[in-house]
């Protein structure tokens, strides 16, 4: 998450969500696409009741099941509209950081690209690589260098899949 969480019975609490939200996600073999979200949103929303009043808690939750949400519906292969529906929904959370907006892009990214929905992914790549290297000229930060590298190379073939196909 990054930031401090606050008091110790926050972390445990928010320690306890990531292994429920794991339990859960470790089953998505075994279970349906519609299954694992109501799971997850279950899981979702009675942590969202035992962290009422606290927004950033609230957030982050909100945060780590919508991206458990979005992976399972990349790994299961559901219909574009519904994975680009799952990324949408995490977008309007915002993200954490520009790691997990790196890993995410990148992830949703390489779906599209399975799919065949190349552009979109271009034009979503196309702006992190420029906010990563924008960060990587004020921080010189191994982990963007990684992050930037691979923007780049699912971006060459996303743009080669696109030309192939034109």
């Amino acid at each position: 998450m990054g930031n401090k969480v606050g008091n110790e019975a926050q972390e445990k609490l928010m320690d306890s969500l990531g292994q429920e939200l794991q339990c859960v996600f470790g089953q998505k073999s075994e279970r349906s696409f519609h299954d694992l979200v109501s799971a997850l949103r279950s899981v979702e929303n009675t942590y969202l009741d035992r962290l009422s009043g606290n927004q950033l808690l609230s957030l982050e939750t909100r945060r780590r099941v919508a991206e458990l949400i979005l992976y399972s519906a990349t790994d299961k292969g559901v219909p574009f509209e519904m994975c680009q529906r799952a990324f949408d929904d995490l977008s309007l959370l915002g993200f954490s950081d520009l790691e997990t907006k790196s890993t995410v892009s990148i992830i949703y990214s390489k779906y599209c690209l399975e799919v065949g929905r190349c552009q979109r992914a271009i034009e979503l790549l196309e702006p992190l690589e420029v906010e990563l290297q924008a960060e990587l000229r004020r921080r010189r930060i191994k982990l963007y260098r990684h992050l930037l590298k691979r923007t780049q190379d699912v971006l060459k073939q996303l743009r080669t899949s696109k030309s192939e196909r034109s």
